[in-house]
């Protein structure tokens, strides 16, 4: 092993130190040369854009299916109203509504249109008047005599 031996200059300490500066100046010579950053700085915007575009497909990808859960949320309030007033499933459709408060109006509006389901009997006889010919309007007391039977 090598003696030691005291050093009593700046000098003798730069001669001493200077191959271990430049092996650790060596190390980071890439971070300090133009060409070592500009080089650094093509590689950072690479991944950079790589993550930008990845990051961007996810957030249409969050998006879509923010819709699609809206649009099945909509779909259940929807149903749930219309079964609490009485619709029937089909008029689920003509309910609209950017909220519950607007879905309930809406189908309340909808139920006093459509009423029960039943229709009102009609104000007359639906058979058209009989005409003058004596075939059809026999044939249309026979059909009345089969339906009152």
């Amino acid at each position: 092993m090598a003696e030691f031996t005291v050093i009593n200059t700046q000098e003798e300490f730069d001669e001493r130190i200077k191959e271990r500066l430049q092996r650790e100046a060596a190390k980071y010579e890439k971070y300090t040369s133009p060409e070592g950053l500009e080089k650094i700085n093509a590689e950072h915007k690479k991944e950079i854009d790589k993550l930008n575009e990845t990051i961007t497909k996810h957030k249409k990808d969050i998006a879509d299916r923010d819709a699609k859960i809206k649009g099945y949320e909509t779909d259940s309030a929807k149903t749930r109203i219309a079964r609490e007033t009485g619709l029937s499933y089909e008029a689920i459709d003509y309910i609209q509504g950017s909220d519950e408060e607007a879905m309930k109006k809406s189908a309340e509006a909808l139920k006093a249109l459509i009423g029960s389901g039943k229709s009102a009997p009609p104000l007359g006889d639906p058979e058209p008047a009989p005409s003058s010919d004596p075939t059809a309007a026999a044939w249309s007391s026979f059909s009345k005599e089969l339906s009152t039977e």
